[in-house]
């Protein structure tokens, strides 16, 4: 930490924190944000000018300037209370809860907006974080947007403030809330129209998706509130100087669905033709078709659920390799050691999540499987999904009805472990079980 004469600061120890005194520059504490930064985590809670001395909180710190202004501004901490001018009072617990100003950035593509999966609060958000330094909301949120997908926005001169003068552009809405041990966070949320739904890495997250209908996912309803605001708020248009005369509207980027794929061609057919290979010469049970219709089958329940629910390139490029590939081990002698090496530790772990273990019996099996999946991201669920829906056809001339309840009934128990991931997949799934259920009860057999 750089010592407070660097900054022309000096401390003096006083009962529950420190009295800091700093220089005044046009009005401001110079430095000051530095300093508390090289403190500790930026946390600026309250602050008083009662004529002779302003009074900041960073962390519990209380800080002292200096100031000749002369001017009275009002106190904003928690309680709402006029300053005492008390190094003591302001040092009480209730007035030291950390706040922070951030940013939540509603990235909209296609008439979709992103959201993503929290690592640490485990719960679906737009992406964004905490102000920093002299930034301003509006540089803030580009940042934040960059540094959390990689991708430069362009934020609607209007955002839905109804076009009052000044506002920033791509302004939704302001919310304040808790963010666990991060204290109150005083949220500015933008909307902003990005030309791309492929992200960058970023470890603040295990999950992204582009989402119009938030009504199945976990998070918080203000978060709800925001996605709709950010649907409705206008389009951003391009800056323009040219003065040539209007000519005839044409489509713009926002009013069409992008031109991007789902996954990349080339991953689906490299896992096409690796399992076409490791199935050669199998069939689909009780037919003479060969057993790359069963998995062409599950990749198209897959493939349609991306369509109607679309997600983020690499969770798409996950969901149709693990389809592709999801019984090469299970059901031929291909090791997982291969499928590591061919397509890398995120597909080879959805595949073994997706492979029954053989050494436990059928019922433990299955409900061993059903852990692992729920352990892997959500795109290896929808595999699941898919690969019930596609067995639920007519059984096996042979099959009990029993047999055929059991198998019903480890339907449903696939769909309420699983379902979550996919109201698209889970609707599929639902229709296809009740039609199953008449398999349960043989036709009467009339007597002569």
């Amino acid at each position: 930490m750089r010592p407070a004469a660097a900054y022309g600061c000096s401390f003096t120890t006083v009962k529950g924190g420190a009295n800091v005194r700093c220089p005044l520059t046009n009005g401001r504490v110079a430095g000051v944000t530095t300093l508390f930064k090289d403190v500790g985590t930026w946390s600026h809670v309250a602050a008083t000018f009662n004529g002779k001395e302003a009074i900041l909180y960073v962390n519990g710190v209380a800080a002292a300037a200096a100031s000749t202004s002369g001017r009275r501004r009002r106190r904003t901490s928690s309680t709402g209370s006029e300053a005492a001018g008390s190094l003591q009072e302001m040092s009480k617990p209730a007035a030291t809860e950390r706040r922070a100003f951030s940013v939540a950035i509603f990235a909209r593509n296609g008439g979709d907006v992103l959201l993503i999966k929290h690592r640490r609060l485990g719960t679906w958000l737009p992406v964004g974080g905490e102000i920093e330094g002299d930034e301003t909301p509006l540089e803030s949120a580009r940042r934040e947007l960059a540094e959390e997908t990689g991708l430069r926005g362009e934020f609607p001169a209007r955002g839905s403030s109804g076009g009052v003068d000044g506002t920033p552009p791509g302004l939704i809405g302001y919310e304040e809330h808790t963010a666990g041990a991060k204290g109150l966070h005083m949220n500015f949320a933008f909307v902003a129209d990005v030309p791309s739904r492929d992200l960058a890495a970023c470890d603040e997250y295990s999950e992204a998706r582009w989402v119009r209908d938030t009504a199945s996912l976990s998070c918080p309803e203000n978060v709800k509130q925001l996605v709709r605001l950010a649907l409705a708020a206008p389009a951003a248009e391009a800056a323009s100087t040219s003065t040539a005369a209007p000519t005839a509207p044409t489509a713009t980027a926002a009013s069409l669905s992008p031109a991007v794929p789902l996954f990349a061609p080339d991953l689906y057919l490299h896992a096409l033709r690796f399992a076409a290979i490791a199935h050669a010469g199998q069939k689909v049970p009780g037919t003479d078709l060969p057993y790359l219709m069963h998995v062409a089958s599950v990749a198209m329940e897959v493939t349609g659920a991306l369509g109607a629910e679309p997600r983020d390139a690499a969770s798409s490029a996950l969901a149709v390799q693990c389809a592709l590939l999801h019984d090469v081990v299970e059901d031929t002698s291909i090791s997982i050691e291969r499928v590591r090496a061919e397509f890398g530790p995120a597909v080879a772990d959805g595949v073994l999540a997706l492979s029954k273990d053989p050494a436990l019996p059928k019922e433990q099996a299955m409900v061993d499987s059903l852990e692992r999946i729920r352990a892997q991201p959500e795109a290896v669920w929808l595999v699941k999904l898919g690969d019930r829906i596609t067995n639920l056809q007519p059984p096996p001339a042979h099959w009990t009805p029993e047999r055929c309840r059991k198998y019903r009934l480890e339907a449903e128990e696939i769909l309420a472990a699983l379902g979550g991931a996919s109201p698209f997949l889970a609707a599929r799934m639902r229709a296809k079980i009740a039609a199953y259920a008449r398999h349960e009860h043989p036709p009467a057999v009339e007597s002569v």
